[in-house]
């Protein structure tokens, strides 16, 4: 994936995927948040094709990620639930943007402070 990046090859799905360190089957679960207003997880589940506690674990990265937060409904009788949202395209490319900004910062750091390379 890096060398993908590096000759410059890689497409914004690359991008996330090496930047927030996430798998294909959780970049899909965002792409389709992205399309949808909100989604509870029984909802993404029947989406997607899979049971519901693989969706909610990659909820779970998601939003350690910062890709996707959670909103709770409560429920007028009693309870509440989940909807997900993915953050919008244009918050998420500023935050990759200021990742690399950042990853080249240490890489060059680092390379002044290496005094050999072997």
């Amino acid at each position: 994936m890096l060398q993908r990046i590096l000759s410059g090859e890689a497409n914004c799905a690359n991008l996330i995927q090496c930047i927030y360190n996430v798998n294909e089957f959780e970049l899909r679960v965002y792409k389709i948040l992205t399309e949808m207003n909100g989604a509870k997880t029984e909802e993404l589940a029947e989406r997607v094709g899979r049971n519901k506690s693989t969706v909610y674990r990659a909820l779970q990265k998601l939003i350690s990620c910062g890709l996707v937060y959670r909103e709770t409904k409560t429920i007028d009788r009693g309870g509440y639930f989940y909807v997900y949202r993915a953050f919008p395209a244009q918050k998420v490319k500023q935050d990759m943007n200021q990742c690399a900004q950042d990853m080249y910062r240490n890489i060059r750091e680092s390379l002044e402070r290496a005094d050999n390379l072997f």
